[in-house]
């Protein structure tokens, strides 16, 4: 079964997430069978779903939402993405794929584990070429909260280095790792 969450952010104010939205998520004809509610920190979950195409609905009494041209997002894993509500639409942005996962690049692969964690968390960078890395960490509204390394030179081969967050509260964070071509984003649930 197949996870699809994310956070929920008013357009053109990516630091102000949108509380208390209620949305649907149907199938790729438009039948909704289930439904969510945002936190106040504008995250959503929707849980046990099969691979395949799904359409996200805003379910506004009074609204302006055009829910005639909802976002379609193709699931074959655990997908987080991030939402921008429009007046008059739902937007989805930069699908980032891997929940406890490492996802391959042909310049680097990611590892990082345990997730979800307490205290720290080992983030380990494979990289097949030298190149230029910063990796950071982001609240859910897109605050940097960590800096890991920025802009430092990794030679092929393994790189690992322990991220302490026993500081951080309890909650959903984001992993973002990226040198000059790719750029990997993460989620990291911190208990």
């Amino acid at each position: 079964m197949i996870v699809l969450d994310g956070v929920v952010y008013y357009a053109g104010r990516s630091n102000d997430p949108v509380p208390e939205l209620n949305l649907l998520i149907g199938n790729e004809n438009g039948d909704p069978f289930q439904a969510r509610t945002t936190n106040n920190e504008g995250y959503f979950k929707f849980e046990k779903l099969m691979p395949g195409t799904y359409q996200l609905f805003v379910d506004l009494i009074n609204s302006s939402i055009d829910n005639t041209n909802a976002p379609f997002v193709e699931l074959n894993e655990n997908t987080t993405i991030q939402v921008f509500l429009y007046e008059d639409s739902l937007s989805l942005v930069m699908p980032i794929t891997g929940l406890n996962q490492n996802l391959f690049q042909s310049e680097y692969s990611i590892s990082f584990y345990p997730n979800p964690t307490n205290d720290y968390i080992w983030l380990e960078v494979d990289s097949q070429n030298t190149g230029i890395f910063t990796a950071k960490v982001f609240n859910t509204i897109g605050q940097c909260i960590k800096t890991i390394f920025e802009n430092k030179t990794l030679h092929p081969g393994k790189f690992k280095r322990v991220i302490h967050i026993s500081e951080v509260p309890t909650g959903i964070y984001f992993l973002e790792v990226h040198n000059e071509m790719k750029k990997t984003v993460y989620k990291i649930i911190k208990h």
